[in-house]
């Protein structure tokens, strides 16, 4: 039997790369001995920060490279394994929203592009920021290569239907049928305070522990303490992230019987960390 020590972090996910970066950092050295810490979507760039397509920042953007090179290094002397959710610029030169996975050895083991960007019927939302990935991206959890792990992103799991015009493709089910037996689910999609809906809470509760009974797997869930960014009006005024009183998605660990094992409180910086047995 193999185990994997995992942690499901809540954290902020702001506009500051460098803030994001010293988040990131202090919440490794509190988990030293994780096999695995998952981070939210976009954890370490911002949530529809540079790069993006239609936002160049040179500048930002070197920003971003700088401190993911020394996450890179900082990760890897802790020897803690680490799920980071990213804005990052791939070699064929396009922004994608991105998982990077580097095992406890600190060696990159796999790299997930979202591939269930939120859209309208007429496009935007998303789409209009990255491009969509195509694949998904497997890999081990273990040290003794018995327990394959995947990554997925936000809206790839419950396919929100006002921003899925196509419906859910289902990619658990798919990654269940090739071996997957944890997924770790990074995502930002808190709403400000007046606008959260008990609804939409439960729908993402119930197709997450659905799809991890239906499947057999562990769920790990990491989601933002912050809002997602907001842009309003014609001018399209951005306001940063601001904290919220209840999440719109639980952070924590579903069981393969579809049950919440541990999960952090509703509002403000948390973390749980279990040891599963495979």
């Amino acid at each position: 039997m193999a185990t994997v020590k995992v942690t499901a972090l809540q954290i902020p996910v702001t506009d500051n790369v460098k803030s994001n970066f010293k988040t990131i950092k202090r919440n490794i050295l509190s988990h030293i001995g994780s096999d695995w810490i998952v981070t939210p979507e976009c954890a370490l760039s911002g949530y529809f920060a540079p790069p993006t397509l239609h936002k160049t920042d040179t500048n930002t953007e070197e920003n971003l490279r700088d401190c993911l090179e020394q996450l890179e290094d900082f990760q890897a002397q802790q020897r803690t394994g680490i799920v980071l959710g990213t804005g990052w610029r791939e070699q064929d030169g396009y922004p994608y929203n991105q998982t990077r996975m580097y095992n406890t050895q600190g060696n990159l083991v796999g790299t997930y592009q979202k591939r269930l960007l939120t859209r309208g019927p007429q496009g935007g939302g998303e789409m209009y920021h990255y491009l969509p990935g195509f694949q998904p991206s497997l890999f081990y959890a273990d040290a003794g290569n018995e327990v394959i792990a995947s990554s997925l992103i936000c809206n790839d799991v419950w396919a929100s239907p006002v921003v899925s015009p196509d419906g859910n493709p289902y990619f658990v089910n798919q990654l269940a049928g090739q071996g997957a037996k944890i997924i770790f689910v990074s995502a930002n999609c808190n709403v400000p305070n007046p606008y959260f809906d008990p609804l939409v809470y439960a729908y993402h509760d119930v197709v997450l522990r659905t799809l991890a009974k239906q499947n057999k797997v562990y769920m790990v869930v990491s989601n933002s303490c912050l809002t997602m960014p907001q842009y309003i009006g014609s001018t399209g005024q951005h306001v940063e992230p601001q904290p919220v009183s209840k999440v719109q998605l639980r952070s924590g660990i579903i069981s393969p019987e579809g049950e919440w094992m541990a999960w952090c409180d509703d509002e403000g910086e948390d973390s749980v960390t279990l040891e599963l047995e495979l």
